[in-house]
C-alpha cells in the first residue's frame, strides 16, 4: 500500500505543479507514464516577506502622508504577494497606498485603511483563549495573489503612508507570499516559470474603497460610491470595514437600484475586519465602469468616521476579444 499523502491521486489524475493562490504541491504525477515525482518548482519556490525600507518608521502627527517608502527587491527572481501585516503603535492606525517603480498608483483606487487589507489590527473573539493582539496566526489573505513583475528585480515597490492618530506612531508594513528564484532554477523550470507568470497577466488583486471619505453625519442618512475602473471587469470576494462606531448599510447598484439586502443592516453583518473578512457566498462580477451605492444610516447624534474596502480582483480583457466577440457572432466566430 502506498503511504503517499496525496489526495485524491490516481493514475488517471495528474495534480498541477501549480494552482494559483494554493501552495505548490511536493509531489505530482507523471502523466506519460504514471510515475509520481517530485515537484520540481518546489525547489526554486520559497516563502518570503518583503518589507519596508528601512523595517520599523515613524509618522509624523500632522496627518500628512509621507514620501515614497520603498520596498526593495533583489534581482533574483518575482515575487508573488498572497498576505500582508502590519503593527501600529496607535490604535487608530495609518493609510496604505501601492505604487509601482514609476509611482503610478496600483492594486487601489485610492488611500485605504491599513486595517483593512493586512493582520495586525487585533480583533477581538469571543474566546478567551484568543487574545485581542493581531498575529501572524490569522492572515488577511489577499482576494488573488499578485505578481511583482520580472521587470521589477533589483528595483522597489513604494508604499505612501498616513497616520491617523494625533500623535506620532511608530509602525511596520511587509507583505508575504512566495519567491520565484527564476536565475537558480534549471532551463526547464525557468520556462516553467515564465509560463505560469505570463497565465496571469490578465487578473491582478485590487481594493476599492468609496471614491469620497466617508464621514457619516449625525443620524444622517447618506449614500457613497465605489466606481469600478474602466478598463477591466472587477470580481468582488470580500468585505471590510474599520470605523469609530456602528451604522447601519444598504448595498444597491448605482444606476439599476436593485438592493443586496431589503433594507439597512447592522454594518458588523456586512463587514469583517483584516483578521476576520465577511466572505460572499458568491463572488459579484461587474463590467468596467460599474457603480455601487452603500447607504449609510447613523442611528448616534455624532459624527462616524468609516474606512470600508471591497476585496477585489480586476480580471483584463482578452487580447483576442476584439475578434472573437463580434456583434452579431457567437463568442469563438472569427469568420
Amino acid at each position: 500500500m502506498s503511504t503517499l499523502k496525496i489526495p485524491r491521486l490516481t493514475r488517471q489524475v495528474t495534480i498541477k505543479d501549480y494552482i494559483p493562490g494554493q501552495p505548490i504541491p511536493e509531489l505530482i504525477r507523471d502523466p506519460r507514464n504514471g510515475r509520481v515525482l517530485v515537484n520540481p518548482l518546489k525547489k526554486y519556490v520559497k516563502p518570503y516577506t518583503l518589507s519596508i525600507a528601512p523595517s520599523t518608521i515613524t509618522l509624523a502627527a500632522d496627518g500628512e502622508p509621507t514620501d515614497f517608502i520603498p520596498m526593495p527587491l533583489d534581482g533574483k527572481g518575482p515575487f508573488e504577494v498572497m498576505q500582508a501585516f502590519f503593527k501600529s503603535q496607535r490604535a487608530e492606525g495609518f493609510t496604505v497606498q501601492l505604487f509601482d517603480p514609476e509611482h503610478n498608483p496600483i492594486l487601489m483606487n485610492r488611500e485605504i485603511h491599513v486595517g483593512t487589507i493586512a493582520s495586525g489590527g487585533g480583533t477581538g473573539t469571543n474566546y478567551e483563549v484568543f487574545g485581542a493582539v493581531g498575529s501572524a496566526g490569522r492572515p488577511f489573505i489577499w482576494p488573488e495573489t499578485f505578481f511583482m513583475n520580472e521587470r521589477w528585480a533589483g528595483k522597489c515597490l513604494f508604499a505612501v503612508f498616513r497616520n491617523l492618530s494625533t500623535s506620532s506612531n511608530l509602525i511596520r508594513f511587509a507583505l508575504h507570499g512566495q519567491k520565484w528564484y527564476h536565475m537558480q532554477a534549471t532551463p526547464s523550470v525557468a520556462e516553467r516559470m515564465t509560463a505560469i507568470y505570463r497565465d496571469r497577466l490578465r487578473t491582478m488583486p485590487f481594493f476599492y474603497t468609496t471614491d469620497q471619505y466617508m464621514r457619516l453625519s449625525s443620524l444622517g442618512d447618506q449614500e457613497w460610491t465605489v466606481r469600478f475602473t474602466d478598463e477591466a471587469w472587477t470580481e468582488w470576494s470580500k468585505s471590510m470595514i474599520v470605523r469609530d462606531d456602528a451604522f447601519n448599510v444598504q448595498i444597491l447598484e448605482t444606476v439599476s437600484r436593485k438592493a443586496y439586502m431589503p433594507q439597512p443592516l447592522p454594518d458588523s453583518t456586512v463587514f469583517g475586519s483584516g483578521e476576520f473578512p465577511f466572505l460572499n457566498w458568491e463572488s459579484a462580477v461587474y463590467e468596467p465602469d460599474f457603480q455601487l451605492s452603500f447607504r449609510s444610516v447613523n442611528p448616534l447624534a455624532e459624527t462616524i468616521d468609516v474606512w470600508l474596502t471591497l476585496g477585489c480582483r480586476k480580471i483584463f480583457p482578452d487580447p483576442q476579444d476584439a475578434v472573437l466577440l463580434q456583434p452579431g457572432k457567437s463568442p469563438g466566430v472569427t469568420q
